[in-house]
């Protein structure tokens, strides 16, 4: 991730945290920036950059101490369908199923 790219996502970061709504121009309008905001859409549409390299750098901001650092994952399936979603797959549905009856469905876990 470039210097630009890094600005333009830290504004975001601070809108996602102030927004009452979470959708790219209300992030936009709570970050008070004036930037337009088709440059925060080509954040994700066009920039050269990783989540999961964001997301261990955040990770290695949190363990820097000496402290236990202790990480919740939600498994609720994302249902998506389409011939341009990337990385579906059929998986349990843990909302949907019980002990006794599984439901499966197409998507993102």
């Amino acid at each position: 991730m470039n210097q630009p790219t890094a600005n333009t996502f830290r504004t975001l970061i601070r809108g996602w945290l102030l927004a009452p709504r979470r959708t790219i121009l209300g992030m936009v309008r709570a970050s008070g920036t004036e930037r337009h905001h088709a440059a925060f859409h080509r954040l994700f549409a066009t920039a050269k950059w990783s989540i999961d390299q964001a997301g261990l750098k955040v990770f290695d901001l949190l363990t820097t101490g000496k402290q236990t650092v202790f990480i919740s994952a939600d498994d609720t399936l994302l249902a998506r369908r389409g011939l341009k979603v990337f990385g579906t797959g059929m998986h349990r549905d843990p909302v949907l199923s019980s002990r006794s009856h599984h439901v499966t469905r197409w998507g993102h876990c």
